[in-house]
């Protein structure tokens, strides 16, 4: 990430600390969960 996103914001700990977050199959999952769920609102839900 921070090679990619020349100005990120994330912190650079000596554990790994955000990566490990990053690298956890549950994030992944739970993103494309939430992805799917908006995809399957109707966009006049989203707007109120």
């Amino acid at each position: 990430i921070h090679e990619a996103w020349f100005d990120s914001q994330l912190l650079r700990l000596e554990q790994g600390g955000h990566q490990r977050v990053l690298a956890d199959p549950r994030l992944l999952q739970a993103v494309l969960q939430l992805l799917g769920e908006v995809r399957h609102t109707p966009s006049s839900a989203l707007a109120s």
